[in-house]
């Protein structure tokens, strides 16, 4: 995978972030609490955010999984191009 910029790849990781949280059906508050970190900078990393060091651990840490399975893009992309199909079938 090619990121053409920061901001891409931010992005990318908010979708991550986003996508493990519903995998694991956490709410935003339920994750927040069990990463220690405020429920807003959540809010902030989904939408594109730039997390530090310590808040990927926290995350990873919060999921159960390694840091290298919290950069793991290629299941959003799947998730990503399942809701796009459903969505384009619901409209017929």
């Amino acid at each position: 995978m090619n990121y053409p910029s920061d901001e891409e790849l931010k992005k990318t990781f908010g979708k991550r972030i986003k996508h493990l949280r519903k995998k694991f059906e956490y709410s935003q508050s339920e994750l927040s609490a069990l990463a220690d970190i405020d429920k807003g900078s959540l809010q902030r990393i989904e939408r594109g955010y730039n997390p530090t060091l310590k808040t990927f651990r926290r995350l990873a840490n919060a999921f159960g999984i390694s840091l290298s399975e919290l950069f793991d893009f290629d299941d959003i992309e799947e998730t990503s191009s399942k809701d796009e199909k459903r969505k384009i079938d619901s409209k017929k």
